[in-house]
């Protein structure tokens, strides 16, 4: 699965800029976030991606507490 597939859900949080996938080692992607909290409280930032040809997924869940 490319890292382009990865779908990025918000909740709470508005995505102001963001940089392309990069491999950082072998097997680990990087992308970094510009993010700006909506609300005050609980909010988060989950990212998920499926292999197409196996069927298993990937996913990253982060949450920020203010």
């Amino acid at each position: 699965v490319s890292p382009e597939e990865t779908k990025i859900e918000v909740d709470g949080v508005k995505i102001l800029a963001a940089t392309k996938w990069k491999e950082t080692a072998p097997g680990k992607l990087e992308r970094k976030l510009k993010i700006e909290a909506e609300r005050t409280g609980e909010v988060s930032i989950s990212a998920s991606r499926t292999c197409k040809k196996e069927g298993g997924k990937d996913k990253l869940l982060l949450t920020a507490v203010q």
